[in-house]
């Protein structure tokens, strides 16, 4: 089976690379959270789960952003916030390891 750590990095750094949009990262990491039945360590799954809520919470359309910020508060994020998010958990990720 393999390794969850190592999954999720290669999705989470195919969006830092541009290789994927923020939309496709959104779409895929969700999926493959709500379905994982993995065995990982705590301290991964609270820095994944933490980044589903980052993921949960990002709109690609500006329009929709500002409407939700204004009727929501703040918390939703942008491409460039969403992008610091993640470059943080996969520094986070990779000082956690592969403990598969």
């Amino acid at each position: 089976m393999k390794s969850p750590h190592n999954d999720y990095l290669k999705l989470l750094r195919s969006y830092l690379s541009g290789a994927i949009t923020g939309e496709e990262l959104q779409r895929c990491y969700l999926e493959m959270f709500k379905t994982e039945d993995r065995a990982m360590s705590e301290k991964l799954f609270g820095v994944l789960d933490e980044v589903f809520g980052d993921i949960d919470s990002y709109c690609p359309d500006p329009i929709l952003l500002a409407e939700l910020r204004k009727q929501r508060g703040n918390w939703h994020l942008d491409d460039e916030a969403l992008r610091v998010r993640v470059e943080n958990a996969v520094q986070r990720i990779e000082a956690i390891g592969d403990q598969s």
